[in-house]
């Protein structure tokens, strides 16, 4: 249960902390007063949205904090799969403002993971609740969640059923899909090998042939050259005959002089070299004659490997691997029929099964829909609505991961009226009714320890207000609840009661709260009753009311 909450620099409240205990806790108070503000901060603690509007003037941080004593395994799971230590009891904190931070028993968690924790252990019933049944797309879920385990569990087999056969469709696509796109698949293909095969590609052609034909378009230039080294050595001063008439002046006195015949070797092989270099030089030349043929050839040549890599990779190597993948595409579209059949009567038979599994389960929640019509009949009866109709209407939808199943929640509030859809005809106080029936009989559906209703009384008074009392009482023996109210049944029926009111301080509007002891409750019952304090027939009365509701909630502990 929750039992404490904390709540600093909220609109109204500078500092406020609200103590709550087992059964049926109210808070009352003047409009204005700050009832909705405590709510707010508490859905804002438990993960909610939070408007910075509300951060009280002149602050930059709101906080709030909520104290939980004895949480249940759904939340200790919850705890252990947020990589939380798992205990006993449990603190939710969460700012915002200029800091923004959550925390779960003093950890730094993301608001994700608070949100999680936090959605098993209360649960806010008010017109946001209320929308959310007006709203038919969360009617199947509402049935499902009255349902219980049997038909969760199938409806989740179902969604994993229906995961399972979208990627068992995707596979066949992968595959090849129908015949015609695998036949037009493979065409393609086999276009894409053809077309690199037959150009017949070596590796890094193409920076060879680039090589060659920057060699030709540069052969005038590097004839010319060639030319002129040649022709230096080999002009008016021969270099080679220098060399020869050299050697012969040494040799002629080499007899002389051992040294000198040595420079004389050195001179020959000099000349040896020499001759050589200009050998090469020719040959060189020789080959670099432009040839026109030879160039356009290279060039169209190299033309043909740009528009491969455009197509397939920007070198060779990577043509060559798009070569290798593609012809294990085609081999495997080639071999695609068998496994086609295969993967096709399997999706066949899985097909049939989620539209088996699907008519169980429409079956199973018609079954459960006519209790539940028959309970929220009984229910609203109770609250002074003895003519109201409820039908849960179905119709065949396509299949998806829920089953086949359009809910409606249908209803009719008066005697020979058809029912319609809920959201069309129901006024604001039946809605209240209405919702509190519903939630008094899925209320058990949970391990969710705290309810909270905020003004869910709204548009009732006198006996039906009385019901609505004693329905809250029923709920409170099982889980602890808050509710916020304006009746007087419903706080002559408290076990713990709380008073909202707000005052002037320094100039400064603040909210503050009373706990309400025996006389307090009595004063607060008549306030609400309409009559002044001074009158003892309020009084009387306001007392009459709160002997009335410990005589019920006694015979509730006797059942």
């Amino acid at each position: 249960m929750l039992k404490q909450l904390s709540i600093q620099n909220v609109a109204l409240i500078d500092s406020l902390k609200v103590d709550l205990e087992k059964g049926l806790n109210v808070l009352s108070g003047e409009t204005g007063a700050g009832k909705s503000i405590i709510i707010d901060s508490l859905s804002f603690v438990l993960g909610g949205k939070f408007d910075k509007n509300l951060i009280r003037t002149g602050e930059r941080v709101a906080s709030v904090s909520a104290y939980f004593m004895g949480v249940s395994n759904e939340t200790k799971t919850a705890m252990a799969d947020c990589g939380i230590d798992v205990s006993d009891d449990i603190m939710l904190l969460r700012s915002a403002g200029e800091k923004n931070e959550c925390k779960v028993n003093g950890q730094n968690v993301t608001l994700t993971m608070l949100k999680q924790v936090a959605s098993t252990l209360v649960d806010i019933h008010g017109q946001g609740e209320n929308q959310r049944i007006l709203n038919e797309k969360n009617q199947l879920e509402i049935l499902d969640e009255f349902c219980g385990i049997e038909v969760l569990s199938q409806k989740q087999k179902i969604a994993d059923m229906v995961a399972k056969l979208s990627a068992l469709k995707s596979e066949i696509q992968q595959v090849g899909g129908n015949r015609q796109e695998r036949e037009r698949s493979l065409d393609f293909l086999k276009f894409e090998v053809k077309e690199i095969e037959e150009a017949k590609l070596k590796e890094n052609e193409d920076v060879s042939l680039a090589d060659e034909k920057s060699k030709m378009l540069a052969s005038e230039k590097i004839c010319s050259n060639l030319d002129y080294a040649v022709g230096e050595m080999e002009g008016q001063v021969n270099l080679s005959s220098v060399l020869s008439d050299s050697i012969s002046h040494l040799l002629s006195v080499s007899s002389y002089d051992r040294e000198i015949e040595v420079l004389a070797d050195r001179l020959k092989s000099c000349k040896i070299e020499l001759n050589d270099i200009i050998d090469e030089i020719n040959n060189k030349k020789n080959s670099l004659n432009f040839n026109q043929f030879e160039f356009d050839k290279i060039d169209a040549r190299l033309d043909k490997i740009k528009t491969l890599k455009k197509k397939y990779g920007a070198t060779t190597q990577d043509i060559f691997d798009f070569l290798e993948k593609t012809k294990k595409q085609i081999a495997e579209i080639e071999n695609s029929s068998e496994i086609l059949e295969k993967l096709e009567t399997e999706k066949t038979k899985l097909e049939e099964e989620i539209r088996l599994e699907c008519e169980s389960l429409s079956a199973k929640r018609k079954q459960f829909a006519t209790k539940l019509e028959e309970l929220v009949c009984n229910e609203l009866d109770d609250l002074a609505m003895k003519n109201a109709k409820f039908k849960i209407g179905f119709e065949k939808a396509e299949i998806s991961k829920t089953g086949f199943d359009f809910v409606q929640f249908l209803f009719s509030a008066n005697a020979g009226q058809d029912v319609k859809p809920l959201g069309k005809i129901i006024s604001g106080g039946e809605m209240s009714r209405f919702c509190l029936a519903l939630k008094n009989i899925t209320f058990r559906s949970d391990d969710i320890g705290t309810m909270v209703f905020d003004e869910v009384d709204t548009g009732i008074s006198g006996k039906v207000a009385e019901v609505v009392a004693e329905k809250m009482v029923k709920i409170s023996r099982d889980k602890q609840c808050l509710a916020i109210t304006h009746l007087p049944q419903i706080v002559a029926m408290a076990d713990y009661c709380i008073k909202v009111e707000k005052f002037l301080s320094d100039g400064k509007t603040k909210t503050k709260i009373t706990q309400l002891d025996g006389q307090g409750q009595v004063n607060e019952v008549a306030r609400l009753i309409g009559s002044t304090m001074a009158s003892a027939h309020a009084s009387e009365h306001a007392r009459d009311l709160i002997a009335f509701g410990e005589n019920y909630k006694k015979g509730l502990a006797k059942e």
